[in-house]
């Protein structure tokens, strides 16, 4: 009886602290200022800023997958901890590796900042923009191409979340071998992938 109790005792208390540090995050989320404020961080006046001939073109690329409203950017500005906000102003949503490229090169051409972002539920903001990048949201690219048992591995698209992976590789008795917490998407592991393809 007394083990059961402590249990329930240890239970009760973790709920506790989780309300409590939510609770502390939606209090700091709320007075979240831009990075580049608490960072003392300045943009660098090499990049150019986004311009509405910008926006016709991506619009131009891929119609009806660029995202202008502040509305909905405002989830890809802050991290998932409400912790880090930057202030781009345009979203694009590539799904195949030659729209990325052809969005890449325009970047590069006329100087744009770009920050890719894969399902933003990083710990320490680094898919978040600082200033007015332009949002690369691999979201789009989620399609496994193939899995080969033998070998005991999977292509797949830079949008590909880890969860959704290991979820199909077990039709395969397979597993992805790491587990981050967040179930974020592979942005970083298959980077290189996206751009090979």
């Amino acid at each position: 009886m007394y083990k059961t109790e402590k249990m329930n005792l240890i239970q009760k208390s973790r709920s506790f602290l989780n309300r409590y540090q939510k609770l502390q995050i939606l209090v700091h989320s709320a007075s979240v200022d831009y990075t580049y404020k608490n960072y003392n961080v300045e943009r660098k006046p090499d990049f150019a800023k986004v311009t509405k001939e910008d926006i016709a073109f991506f619009d131009g690329l891929i119609p009806g997958r660029v995202v202008t409203d502040d509305h909905e950017l405002e989830a890809h500005n802050t991290d998932w901890l409400h912790l880090v906000k930057g202030m781009s102003k345009v979203m694009v949503k590539p799904k195949t590796t030659e729209e990325v490229s052809k969005i890449l090169k325009y970047c590069n051409d006329r100087s744009l900042a770009v920050c890719p972002q894969g399902g933003n539920t990083g710990l320490v903001g680094g898919s978040v923009p600082v200033f007015d990048e332009i949002i690369l949201s691999m979201n789009l690219m989620n399609k496994i191409n193939t899995v080969d048992e033998v070998a005991g591995f999977a292509v797949c698209q830079s949008g590909v979340v880890l969860e959704q992976l290991d979820q199909y590789l077990r039709d395969y008795n397979l597993m992805v071998p790491l587990d981050l917490g967040a179930k974020v998407v592979i942005l970083a592991v298959m980077y290189q992938q996206m751009l090979v393809v």
